[in-house]
């Protein structure tokens, strides 16, 4: 049985620390969700979802979010920072409408080549970040006005075009990209 909003009574269970919606036409949640404290896992695939609530900031105990097959496209800012995350999905490529990437403060030791596909993306935060490299295809984001690449453990050259500004690493990674389709 698909169901369109999701029963109030959920948001009272405290305790809660696994929650499946699956494979329901949910187009949003409600800002109770950030009640679920406890809440470990929250699974959303396969939904009509346009945009989650704010509130979803403060399940300090999530481990896991599936969102995958949504109708999260027109999202534009997308704050992930301080989370311990490791890595992030390919499918991050499909937010075509994101605007604003905050990474900062995780433990990411590589981007998806699939970044370059946030092409109107304009604000790039990956500071503190495990970071050695960055994938040609970052040089597609022609709209970055902020990048921050700060405290990452950047190996030359590119430490040395980190310091030269965004603009001359993006150039450096639109000539490697280009390079790349080459070969």
């Amino acid at each position: 049985m698909e169901v369109r909003e999701v029963p109030g009574d959920i948001w009272r269970l405290r305790g809660l620390q696994e929650l499946h919606l699956e494979d329901n036409r949910l187009t949003s949640l409600p800002a109770e969700v950030g009640a679920l404290k406890r809440l470990r896992w929250l699974f959303l695939t396969h939904n009509l979802l346009l945009r989650l609530p704010a509130q979803i900031g403060q399940l300090s105990s999530l481990e896991g979010l599936g969102l995958v097959h949504n109708w999260l496209t027109s999202l534009r800012v997308l704050g992930l920072g301080n989370n311990q995350l490791y890595s992030l999905p390919a499918t991050i490529g499909q937010l075509a409408a994101l605007r604003t990437l905050d990474l900062w403060g995780n433990e990411l030791t590589s981007l998806p080549a699939a970044i370059g596909q946030l092409v109107g993306l304009q604000q790039l935060d990956l500071r503190g970040n495990r970071l050695s490299g960055l994938p040609a295809a970052l040089g597609q984001l022609t709209h970055l006005e902020s990048l921050d690449l700060a405290h990452n453990p950047w190996k030359k050259p590119l430490a040395d075009l980190i310091q030269e500004g965004t603009p001359a690493l993006l150039a450096h990674l639109r000539t490697a990209k280009r390079a790349e389709k080459s070969v």
